[in-house]
């Protein structure tokens, strides 16, 4: 084709220069296909007296030239979800009410409790264990029965009232009740913040779409320093509340150090209820356990299967051994027995050769003798 050069327009991809006569017209969008680097490009192209003309052209372009990634003018960015500033929050008091009480838990067990250094260790130690070990529980409510956001309610409700129980059991009383008041707070806390670990942080995930991960990526960073940020205030600010403020006729004011992380962990449950409205609440996934063991009782059929399997292999190898341990038993003693009988079957039978033949020279030397005689 001749003429003139003109362009014609790809949407969203390039503008490619061809030759032709045709005007330029954006009524209609080219479709590209590719053939390996080899491209036909089929233009409609359509003049104001709407008249069709169609054109086949072929060319040879690189694939970068064509798709050129382009995103829609009338897209709208996703707005960065504001129900995470409440889990932020959230996830700061929280820390703040668990690191602060344990940061004086030691010498609450020995000095108000009056428990000996190793006992208290004891205490100490088993409440941090059952601490990180009841995040299973907690995972396995959420992601099987409750969700993420019933679980974290129902149990954070558990756990303000742990500590508020932890906080009364330290005022002054009969050491008995104050044993009793305080180990069931202790064992409360322990369930409850455990029980609320492994959700919130999923929970926060939860409220970005699949095309927010920076955002996401932002969050969880913003997550770890709020963790880091109420842990590190908590540790700094308890002590100075216990050993400064003398408070119920004590050189020491445990009921407060204890109640502010309570208070704060009331202040967390609220914050939460607040941004209920902007969640983004995903339902339960249903009875984890059943599709793990849906998953491991075959295997094990199998392996049970593969061990039978072996053993059988086994057993015919060793009959296949006995089988030729007694054909060598048998065939030993039989094997020199007939090759002495074939050797003395091979010397018979040269004998006799050797003999026809030493009777038959003897013949031709008589038979000389014989015709002489004769004559």
């Amino acid at each position: 084709m001749g003429g003139e050069k003109i362009g014609l327009r790809t949407y969203g991809m390039a503008i490619l220069q061809v030759n032709g006569r045709f005007k330029e017209d954006d009524s209609k969008t080219q479709r590209v296909w590719q053939k390996s680097k080899e491209f036909d490009l089929h233009v409609i192209a359509t003049n104001h007296t709407h008249v069709g003309l169609s054109v086949s052209i072929s060319l040879s372009v690189s694939v970068s030239t064509i798709f050129i990634p382009q995103k829609e003018e009338n897209q709208e960015k996703e707005k960065y979800p504001k129900a995470v500033f409440f889990i932020l929050g959230n996830e700061f008091c929280e820390r703040f009410c668990y690191y602060g009480m344990r940061t004086v838990l030691t010498i609450y067990l020995t000095e108000e409790l009056l428990y000996s250094g190793s006992k208290a260790t004891v205490i100490f130690h088993s409440f941090i264990m059952l601490s990180y070990f009841t995040p299973l529980f907690g995972a396995l409510l959420a992601d099987s029965l409750l969700g993420k956001f019933k679980t974290i309610l129902y149990i954070s409700i558990v756990y303000a009232i742990g500590n508020v129980i932890l906080s009364v059991g330290s005022i002054p009383n009969d050491l008995s009740t104050m044993k009793a008041v305080s180990l069931l707070g202790l064992f409360i806390i322990g369930v409850g913040t455990g029980g609320i670990k492994p959700c919130v942080s999923a929970f926060g995930g939860d409220q970005f779409s699949s095309r927010q991960e920076k955002e996401r990526q932002k969050f969880f960073s913003v997550f770890y320093f709020a963790i880091n940020g109420g842990s590190v205030l908590s540790t700094l600010l308890t002590p100075i509340l216990r050993a400064d403020v003398h408070c119920l006729g004590s050189n020491s004011c445990y009921p407060l150090a204890y109640g502010i992380p309570a208070v704060l962990m009331i202040v967390a449950l609220i914050l939460f209820l607040i941004g209920k409205p902007l969640y983004k609440m995903k339902p339960a996934d249903g009875n984890i356990f059943q599709s793990v063991f849906k998953c491991i009782c075959p295997s094990i059929h199998f392996t049970d299967k593969l061990d039978n399997l072996e053993r059988e292999k086994e057993k015919s190898h060793e009959n296949l051994r006995k089988s030729a341990k007694w054909l060598a038993v048998i065939g030993i003693p039989s094997g020199p027995k007939s090759e002495r009988k074939r050797w003395s079957l091979k010397s018979r039978f040269r004998g006799t050769l050797k003999e026809a033949s030493e009777k038959n020279n003897a013949l031709r030397r008589l038979k000389p003798r014989f015709e002489d005689s004769r004559n």
